[in-house]
């Protein structure tokens, strides 16, 4: 196993029960690797020691990258506004 992966949207064209099992998969068979995975399907969310989730809050125009790790099996979540979403004016 290598000590890291990069997947891009693997789980893209799978319903919800497969990408639960990618990441099952990935949980219990690569315990000393490191993933970085990006999905928009929670399947891959409930195997992850720690989630960094973006969204674009519309109220202040920016970005928002919460950080959730699991710390003795319970969540802790950190939020930081990371960019300005408004185009900068030339």
């Amino acid at each position: 196993a290598a000590p890291l992966y990069i997947l891009d949207e693997i789980d893209a064209a799978l319903d919800n029960s497969h990408t639960e099992n990618i990441g099952d998969i990935i949980g219990a068979e690569f315990s000393q690797s490191q993933f970085i995975v990006v999905s928009l399907k929670e399947g891959f969310y409930r195997n992850c020691n720690t989630l960094f989730e973006v969204e674009l809050d519309e109220s202040i125009q920016s970005s928002r990258v919460t950080r959730t790790a699991r710390k003795g099996g319970k969540p802790t979540a950190s939020t930081a506004v990371v960019a300005d979403a408004k185009p900068k004016k030339k």
